[in-house]
C-alpha cells in the first residue's frame, strides 16, 4: 500500500511540476535511492 500512494503522489507531483530538468533530476535520483534500497536488502 506504501509503494501506492508513492507511486500516485509521483504521478500527481510530476504532472503539476513546472520545471522538467529539476522534476527530471528528482525522479532520478529517487529511481537510484530506490535501487539501492533494494540492492542492499
Amino acid at each position: 500500500m506504501l509503494s501506492f500512494l508513492l507511486y500516485a503522489g509521483c504521478f500527481v507531483w510530476v504532472f503539476g511540476a513546472k520545471r522538467l530538468g529539476r522534476t527530471s533530476a528528482i525522479m532520478a535520483a529517487l529511481a537510484v535511492a530506490a535501487a539501492l534500497g533494494i540492492a542492499l536488502t
